[in-house]
C-alpha cells in the first residue's frame, strides 16, 4: 500500500501532519521541496487572488468559461 502524508523537516527531524493508525513500521521515501518564488501569469484568475471584503464567486469566472469554437469543425453543440 502506498500512502502519502504531509510533514515538516526541521532540525534533522521529520514531523508528520497526521497519525497513521494502520502503519506500525514501514519503509519511507522522503522528497524535499525547495521554496521558490512563483511567477504567476498576470492573465490568470485564481481563488483568493482578490482577497479582501469581497471574495471571488462563480459569476467572476463565467466570462472565462469555454463553450467550444463553432469554427473548429469539432462538432461542438
Amino acid at each position: 500500500m502506498l500512502q502519502t502524508v504531509q510533514g515538516m523537516y526541521k532540525n534533522c527531524k521529520i514531523g508528520l501532519s497526521e497519525i497513521l493508525q494502520e502503519i506500525i513500521e514501514s519503509q519511507v521515501f522522503v522528497i524535499f521541496f525547495t521554496s521558490k518564488s512563483v511567477n504567476l501569469d498576470t492573465h490568470s484568475i485564481f481563488f483568493g487572488m482578490f482577497a479582501g471584503s469581497q471574495q471571488s464567486n462563480e459569476a467572476d469566472f463565467q466570462d472565462t468559461e469555454f463553450h467550444g469554437d463553432t469554427d473548429d469543425a469539432l462538432g461542438w453543440v
